[in-house]
């Protein structure tokens, strides 16, 4: 199927959350289901920038509290 101008076929990305797991960046999906983001990944167009699994390391305590607002309040305008 052609795409768009500039564009020379369309290509069904899938789910932001959907091509994490493909590339095997399963921190960053377990990370994101905790904070709650996974509606927010399939109701907008973004591109993020994963770390890849062991490149961060969480807090136990982050484990305990709902970070989702620490998260937003640093890319209001994306969100």
């Amino acid at each position: 199927q052609k795409g768009q101008f500039g564009c020379p076929e369309k290509v069904n990305m899938g789910t932001l959350l959907d091509r994490a797991k493909e590339l095997d960046l399963t921190d960053f999906v377990r990370v994101s289901k905790m904070m709650k983001l996974t509606r927010i990944f399939k109701k907008n167009n973004l591109t993020l920038f994963v770390p890849v699994n062991g490149a961060f390391m969480l807090d136990n305590d982050l484990l305990n509290v709902d970070a989702t607002g620490i998260f937003l309040k640093h890319v209001p305008d994306v969100i």
